[in-house]
């Protein structure tokens, strides 16, 4: 969405905050399946932003985000 939307260099910044993300619970979500949640997520936001609706666009794309400290970043001892 950030390459549609034309500019580089916002899509160079989140690519290098992904990259330094520690999302250790990744692997193992993946292999429950617990990444289909999150994967529809996805098409629920394309949803919302053909539809036009910026409210629930955010509050989605916000919810998302927030897996990265949450359900994603889990500690693999927990």
């Amino acid at each position: 969405l950030l390459a549609l939307a034309g500019n580089p260099h916002l899509v160079r910044v989140v690519g290098d905050l992904r990259k330094r993300s520690r999302l250790y619970a990744l692997p193992a979500l993946a292999d429950r399946g617990g990444l289909t949640a999150s994967a529809a997520e996805h098409v629920e936001l394309l949803e919302l932003l053909l539809a036009g609706d910026a409210v629930g666009a955010e509050r989605l794309m916000r919810q998302h985000l927030g897996h990265v400290r949450s359900l994603w970043a889990a500690s693999q001892e927990s």
